[in-house]
């Protein structure tokens, strides 16, 4: 895959008539880890520099046109802890970074889930994945995209719960144990 040469849009296809996904600028490998329903794509971009894999140094998603934005670079492979986890059709994503985990949209940028990392987002914003506690381990949350942070109860007789996906709806999938 290389970058777009031309820097008029017109001269794109979009991604589901056969176009191509565009790398930014100083990218040269890509890998591509998830998308939406409407055709967003999620992953992220690096430099080959020799290597014969991609270590990436930029997360980021692609408009159906191909057009890439950038959500987070680092200067080096070495500093790189990052990662995506879930995109919507509006293009709000789900990760980690340094450690935390955060939702990000077009219009808010970093949004971070204190305490836990997210795992799935639905069309509403609202993401749900699971606090992280050393003393009553694994805790499934829904972080509402209005900012509120919901924990669901484990039931009696089970330590801990792990919520994997959300629908529009607000229904919660998982398990205890």
């Amino acid at each position: 895959m290389t970058s777009g040469r031309s820097t008029r849009l017109s001269d794109f296809k979009l991604v589901s008539e056969g176009g191509k996904l565009r790398l930014p600028p100083g990218t040269d490998c890509v890998q591509v880890t998830g998308a939406s329903a409407s055709g967003l794509a999620m992953g992220y971009a690096g430099s080959i520099q020799g290597f014969n894999e991609c270590p990436t140094t930029t997360m980021l998603i692609w408009e159906l046109d191909g057009t890439p934005i950038v959500i987070d670079q680092c200067t080096s492979i070495r500093e790189c802890d990052f990662g995506l986890t879930d995109i919507n059709n509006r293009g709000d994503v789900i990760g980690y970074r340094a450690g935390h985990g955060f939702k990000w949209t077009r219009s808010g940028g970093f949004a971070p889930t204190p305490g836990g990392f997210p795992s799935a987002i639905n069309e509403n914003g609202d993401a749900v994945g699971n606090l992280v506690s050393p003393e009553s381990g694994l805790k499934p949350t829904v972080w509402m995209a209005s900012g509120e942070v919901r924990t669901i109860q484990v039931p009696a007789g089970f330590t801990s719960g792990v919520a994997m996906d959300i629908n529009d709806r607000g229904q919660v999938t998982g398990f205890f144990q």
